[in-house]
């Protein structure tokens, strides 16, 4: 709480200072870009697409085809990864370092096709069909939607686009959530994965340490009240203001890096300050009020549950069901997984390497170059098979279910047969190993 008191003092200082410092200029001219400028300020291709979901969302869609070390070779038809944002970020998460440190552009210097997706109600894909932005309508939706509309028709259309019949899958944080999902319930898109690699994997959140999830918890009356009940710390031109203007100022620098830490979680020593102005105009993205609630009604609960509408009337609407849909499976179930020395083991849990690979996801956990070695290794062993220095890189064997008394009908997690690796470097707010 001692974090969003600081946030707010500092909204309302700022806003008394806004005229003040608007002709400062930042440190790094990527703050004051788009995703598509910040690739070709680099040197690398990109290509923008708007894609369509079933029911009406236009989502930004972004594509690095080669990189600046392999463009010789760009006709050539190469591996296709699709890389996912988490809760409050966006793609620009993949390419908010310097080349060398950023994940998007790494995978495509390494030879791949880097596609990166925008979740609905994020900065990059505010649209629909029919729905205007300011409606209570168009803020409807949580993650179960995103799972079932988003994920299918990002992954459809890469599939179509580059004619090939399998990807490779990197979530962060909410990005595996929405995977977990959709892979368990939408076979003809699991099949389109190679290997699902997940970064801070979440699935359940009882032990996460999110300050946000507990103040959307314990303050669900007061988030509607202050924020309404439709977007919820949507990227604002204030917000980029303060972000590419007063965050390289020494004065407001330790606040900027604490509304970062608030986010995503507290480690200093792999916080690049040198990029915390790039970081603050793009984060946070924005999602919808729905969204954190939707997490908060998942907060000390070990099972992953739909959206709870309210009342069983409106959950037989939108679920055909008055109970709430769980999706389960895992981590209540034990699996056979091989360690880091290469042991078989009988567990209650998929083990999580600590290698801290899930900061590549995020800009400001991104300055380790080693972490860009080890990700090219896991990559060149796809297809996954059983190999020493893996953490975890073959599907699931799936031994002797838990028996619960989910709510039904539940979404089963062993129907998902995708090659799964997992890694959790133990800072993300919302990811907490011991959930996993």
């Amino acid at each position: 709480m001692w974090y969003l008191f600081k946030v707010m003092s500092f909204i309302l200082i700022l806003g008394t200072t806004h005229g003040v410092f608007r002709k400062q200029r930042s440190v790094n001219p990527e703050a004051n870009m788009n995703i598509s400028q910040i690739i070709s300020y680099w040197g690398y291709p990109d290509e923008e697409y708007d894609i369509t979901t079933e029911d009406g969302y236009i989502l930004g869609l972004y594509r690095i085809p080669y990189g600046k070390t392999n463009s010789e070779n760009n006709s050539v038809q190469r591996l296709v990864v699709y890389l996912q944002h988490g809760l409050l970020t966006s793609a620009s998460s993949w390419i908010s370092n310097l080349p060398n440190n950023s994940l998007g552009f790494l995978l495509a210097d390494a030879g791949y096709d880097v596609w990166m997706g925008n979740s609905r109600g994020t900065t990059w894909s505010r649209k629909h069909l029919y729905l205007k932005t300011n409606s209570k309508e168009f803020w409807a939706f949580s993650f179960d939607e995103m799972a079932k509309y988003d994920l299918p028709a990002s992954i459809d259309f890469i599939v179509k686009q580059t004619q090939q019949e399998q990807i490779f899958y990197v979530g962060h944080s909410q990005g595996t959530t929405i995977a977990f999902i959709t892979f368990s319930t939408i076979p003809k898109i699991a099949d389109r994965i190679k290997v699902f690699f997940a970064l801070a994997p979440v699935f359940s959140i009882k032990y996460s340490k999110s300050p946000l999830i507990k103040m959307a918890y314990n303050w669900k009356s007061l988030i509607k009240l202050f924020t309404g009940s439709k977007e919820f710390l949507p990227n604002t031109s204030f917000k980029r203001f303060v972000g590419s203007k007063l965050c390289p100022l020494k004065i407001f620098g330790k606040i900027c890096r604490d509304v970062l830490f608030m986010i995503s979680g507290y480690d200093l020593k792999n916080l690049n300050t040198s990029r915390v102005d790039v970081y603050m105009s793009q984060n946070p993205a924005g999602t919808s009020v729905q969204n954190m609630l939707h997490w908060s009604q998942l907060f000390n609960s070990s099972h992953l549950k739909a959206f709870d509408w309210g009342s069983p009337d409106l959950n037989l609407v939108h679920f055909n069901q008055s109970e709430i849909i769980s999706y389960w499976g895992y981590p209540s179930e034990e699996y056979e997984g091989i360690t880091a020395d290469g042991y078989i083991l009988q567990l209650n849990r998929i083990p999580h390497g600590k290698n801290g690979a899930n900061y590549l996801a995020f800009g400001e956990f991104s300055i380790n170059p080693l972490l860009a070695e080890k990700i090219k290794i896991y990559f060149a062993l796809a297809p996954a098979t059983s190999i020493k220095n893996t953490i975890l890189l073959h599907p699931p064997t799936f031994t002797k279910p838990t028996q619960l008394k989910p709510t039904l009908p539940f979404y089963d997690m062993k129907n998902m047969k995708v090659p799964t690796a997992m890694w959790s470097g133990g800072r993300d707010n919302l990811a907490n190993p011991i959930d996993g």
